[in-house]
Order: C-alpha cells, then sequence, then structure tokens
C-alpha cells in the first residue's frame, strides 16, 4: 500500500509541476496579451513613451535591515532600461521585483517598451 500511494503522489507531483509550469509559460494568453497582438498586430501599444513605478514591500520582519525590494538592473531582460531606486539607502535586490519587473517591463514582458522605471 505504501508503494502505490508513494507511487501515485510522485505521479501527482510531476502533473502538477508540469501544469504549473504551462500556466506560467503562457501567461500573455492567461491575461489576453496573444489576443491583443493577434487583433491589433504591429499597432499592438508596448508601453513605449511611459514611465511606470514599481513598488515592492519586503516583510521579512527584521527590525532595521534593509529591504530587499529593487529589481536586479544588471539583468539581461532589462538591458535599455533605466530603473531608478528612488527608495534612499536601499540597494538591496529583490528575486521578486526582478521576476515582477520582467513579465511587466522586461524586453520580452507585455509592455516591453517601456524604458524609464522608477523603483521604490
Amino acid at each position: 500500500m505504501w508503494m502505490k500511494l508513494s507511487v501515485r503522489n510522485s505521479f501527482t507531483l510531476l502533473l502538477l509541476l508540469l501544469v504549473s509550469n504551462q500556466l506560467l509559460a503562457d501567461y500573455k494568453a492567461d491575461i489576453g496579451h496573444t489576443r491583443l497582438l493577434n487583433e491589433l498586430g504591429a499597432s499592438t501599444p508596448n508601453g513605449a513613451g511611459v514611465q511606470v513605478a514599481q513598488s515592492e514591500a519586503d516583510t521579512d520582519g527584521v527590525a532595521g535591515s534593509p529591504f530587499a525590494a529593487l529589481p536586479d538592473a544588471s539583468d539581461s531582460r532589462f538591458t535599455g532600461k533605466t530603473i531608478i531606486n528612488v527608495t534612499p539607502g536601499n540597494n538591496t535586490v529583490s528575486g521578486h521585483a526582478t521576476g515582477v519587473g520582467a513579465l511587466f517591463y522586461g524586453n520580452t514582458g507585455i509592455a516591453g517598451g517601456i524604458t524609464l522605471i522608477d523603483a521604490h
């Protein structure tokens, strides 16, 4: 019985991992971006000329520690982007902020034409 349960759980876990990777890989279709591209083609807005702000909140709970809240400006997905740290005294990069930024204004994100980002 233990072996059957273990094999079943392993199969279920593998299936969940495969499905979750598919969902992440197709986020543009999930939010309607792919449909918009199909409808508008080359005239689809890409955010060019728009300045945006990204705000992150660190919840590590350590009093006095710097907040990890900035996207990694050296990440290749941000080539050609200017990310301005507007939070004085904080230069700590966040993996979450980097991932969110890549999906939003990264070179292959939904608004890849955005080049000027204020990071809080």
